[in-house]
């Protein structure tokens, strides 16, 4: 198992796939060459639930916020712990058209306390 960080989470890229699954919760993000890919939980611990989901409830947070990777519709929920529940990481990349070549959207997330 890697050493990972609360950095390695926010600067790591999730794996793509859509039920957040892998065969281990961090393995070494060989296309950026550094950092992580991680998973909601991995093949290796299905009961402990290793990966995202572990840092979630060691920290008592409902979900990770990033940015960092460029997305065609400029965000992306990641609902991996079921399509009715609220994502457990949200990707949120401000830069349209990133370096002109992307041809994506931009995206802001905005927060309402309703009473």
């Amino acid at each position: 198992m890697f050493d990972v960080r609360c950095s390695d989470i926010l600067w790591s890229d999730p794996v793509a796939n859509e039920n957040g699954y892998s065969e281990a919760p961090f393995t070494f993000n060989s296309v950026r060459g550094c950092s992580y890919f991680y998973s909601f939980y991995s093949f290796i611990n299905l009961i402990r639930k290793t990966g995202i989901n572990q840092f979630l409830k060691e920290n008592k947070l409902l979900a990770v916020i990033r940015g960092h990777e460029a997305i065609l519709e400029g965000y992306k929920m990641h609902r991996w712990n079921g399509e009715d529940q609220f994502p457990v990481l949200i990707t949120i990349f401000s830069a349209a058209n990133y370096c002109d070549s992307y041809n994506n959207k931009g995206a802001i997330i905005r927060f309402a306390v309703i009473l």
